[in-house]
């Protein structure tokens, strides 16, 4: 794990590449790949949602579910948690406007499916 860590330093120094692109490395080493999509998934959509709408209904269900997949997918979680926070910070992304992140949330709590609608997903997860 300490050459691994290395390995990173070096290639952070030595390339220019932010932390979060180290982290995603280092995640793909230690958590599987459906808990790491359904940790982004809830993250996401988290965070999408605390900045446009924080009073909406399932916010904490995404915080649960984020809290709960924090314990199998510890990197991925880690990787985008606010700073000196346990859950993820309020911010936008431009593929996932509120009005898409409330369609795939909804979806995801009838179904428990991480499905991003309209994304043309080949993989779905579900619990």
């Amino acid at each position: 794990m300490k050459k691994l860590f290395l390995i990173i330093i070096a290639g952070l120094i030595s390339t220019g590449c932010t932390l979060n692109q180290e982290l995603g490395l280092l995640s793909m080493t230690t958590d599987s790949m459906e808990e790491r999509e359904k940790v982004r998934f809830v993250a996401i959509h988290y965070s999408v949602l605390l900045s446009c709408d924080k009073s909406y209904e399932h916010l904490p269900k995404l915080a649960n579910r984020f809290r709960e997949l924090e314990v199998v997918a510890p990197q991925t979680a880690w990787g985008l948690k606010a700073l000196g926070g346990d859950l993820p910070p309020a911010k936008t992304y431009m593929l996932i406007g509120c009005d898409k992140a409330k369609t795939n949330v909804e979806h995801w709590v009838k179904t428990k499916e991480y499905y991003y609608h309209g994304q043309g997903q080949w993989v779905v997860y579900k619990d």
